[in-house]
């Protein structure tokens, strides 16, 4: 259910659009697949209102726009969330040691935390191995994420739609559901038959 300070939010777009969250992917009865819809839920309703009011989406620019929008989404949704804030991190070059840098996304529930790596695609068309390609690369980054910083460590995929070759669009939205199959959890942000505003979330847990 979403918060009730969210309720005005949930208006639709123009005549009857509504943006919504559509899970593509998730696993029945883990506290992602309940909290983070949730937090899904909310950051479609905010994007509506972005759309709405400005008729912008702010999945469209980059990641730090990104992962701001959803720290805003997580907090409507219950959790507590802080983006990008300055943490000592295990050193890429050989993670025995550590170096100081950023975590992009800390989330807090009840019962559960979660470090977030992300990265962020914005492109005209979208492959399978540029997705892939992405998704090491933000996995590579949560790996460097303590293990005391949360209780999981997750690599997150942002892809923006926005730039999307309208003439590509369905053959982009079947690579989106083809990559969402081997994810963890994986969210469709937006309207029933439109063009834009549409986003999608991946997320994989980092086990290692």
């Amino acid at each position: 259910m979403i918060p009730e300070q969210l309720v005005s939010l949930s208006q639709p777009i123009g005549t009857n659009r509504t943006i919504r969250a559509e899970m593509l992917q998730g696993h029945g009865g883990r506290i992602e697949n309940a909290v983070w819809g949730r937090w899904m839920e909310a950051a479609a309703h905010l994007t509506n209102r972005w759309w709405r009011d400005l008729e912008d989406d702010p999945f469209a620019y980059n990641e730090t726009a990104s992962v701001s929008h959803l720290c805003s989404a997580a907090t409507a949704s219950g959790l507590l969330g802080l983006a990008e804030y300055a943490s000592v991190k295990k050193w890429s070059g050989n993670r025995r040691y550590a170096a100081g840098g950023r975590c992009d996304l800390w989330l807090s529930g009840s019962s559960r935390s979660w470090a977030i790596e992300f990265k962020q695609l914005c492109c005209d068309r979208y492959n399978l191995g540029a997705l892939a390609a992405a998704m090491d690369a933000a996995r590579a980054c949560a790996r460097c994420v303590r293990e005391s910083e949360a209780d999981l460590r997750v690599a997150g995929l942002v892809a923006s739609m926005w730039w999307q070759d309208p003439a590509a669009l369905q053959t982009a939205r079947s690579t989106m559901r083809t990559f969402a199959r081997d994810r963890d959890y994986a969210w469709r942000i937006g309207a029933e038959g439109v063009e834009e505003p549409e986003t999608y979330v991946f997320f994989d847990i980092v086990r290692q």
